[in-house]
C-alpha cells in the first residue's frame, strides 16, 4: 500500500531520509520512526531532587532547558515558605 509509513514508494520524496514518504511523514524535515508518523521520539522530562532539605521532592525541568515545569511551582512555594 503507497500510503503505509511503514512500506515507503520508491521514487517518493524523503528529505530527511528516515524512509517515509514526506506525503504521509508528519515531520518531513526530522527523521523518525513509523510509530510517530515520522516526527522524533520526544525526550522524557528530567529532574533532579535536593535530599538536603526534607520537603524537597523531585523538581522538573523542561527537556535540554534550565525551565522549571509548573508541576514543580507548589513544591518550591514549599520549601521556600519552612
Amino acid at each position: 500500500m503507497p500510503d503505509d509509513p511503514a512500506r515507503p514508494s520508491r521514487g517518493c520524496p524523503d528529505k530527511d531520509g528516515d524512509k517515509i514518504p514526506d506525503k504521509v511523514d508528519k515531520c518531513p524535515d526530522e527523521p523518525g520512526p513509523a510509530e510517530t508518523e515520522g516526527c522524533p521520539v520526544p525526550e522524557p522530562s528530567r529532574s533532579c531532587s535536593s535530599p538536603t532539605h526534607p520537603g524537597a521532592r523531585e523538581i522538573m525541568f523542561e527537556t535540554n532547558e534550565a525551565v522549571i515545569q509548573p508541576q514543580s511551582f507548589k513544591m518550591l512555594d514549599d520549601v521556600f515558605r519552612s
